[in-house]
């Protein structure tokens, strides 16, 4: 297991989440396994239509990391991802996001549910990368909701990156 986890971070880092998928081919025996093995699928990572849905499908049941960047104006990863957490918080291990902060409170206002397992959350604004001069709007102010319910307790790591988080929002509570 230690070797496949450097593989999938590997993997993750040159935006090829699923680079394992070529093993599928080998033969019939090694497909059926790795398509009936949720923890080969539960690295979901939001992308494509087809592809988000159907590594969804093969989790069956396993706990998930979740890993997201979604591009300014791409309502359709928003919407997946908005699905995914409204009705798959409980099992959440890590959840990694990327997406523009405007859209942000959005997403994680889908997160109303308690996630028992979530040990991990990495929330970054992506467009911080961007000089001003390229922004269409100056940055938003935006009230960032405090998703699951506020209750994660294994919760043991939250990352916030350019992500602004008012001393009123009960984030900082208990």
């Amino acid at each position: 297991e230690e070797d496949y986890e450097f593989y999938l971070h590997t993997s993750l880092e040159t935006a090829q989440p699923y680079g394992w998928l070529p093993l599928t081919q080998v033969c019939s025996r090694w497909r059926e396994i790795a398509v009936s093995f949720p923890r080969l699928w539960r690295n979901l990572v939001v992308s494509g239509p087809e592809l988000t849905e159907m590594a969804w499908e093969r989790t069956t049941g396993a706990s998930l990391r979740v890993y997201a960047f979604i591009p300014l104006r791409d309502v359709f990863r928003e919407r997946v991802l908005a699905c995914i957490l409204q009705r798959d918080a409980h099992r959440f291990q890590t959840l990694r996001l990327r997406l523009p902060l405007a859209h942000l409170s959005h997403v994680l206002g889908a997160c109303s549910t308690e996630a028992p397992l979530l040990e991990d959350v990495d929330l970054e604004d992506y467009c911080r990368h961007y000089p001003p001069t390229f922004r269409l709007h100056p940055p938003p102010a935006v009230a960032i909701v405090i998703p699951f319910a506020g209750r994660a307790p294994k919760l043991r790591l939250l990352a916030l990156r350019c992500v602004p988080v008012p001393w009123d929002s009960g984030l900082y509570e208990s």
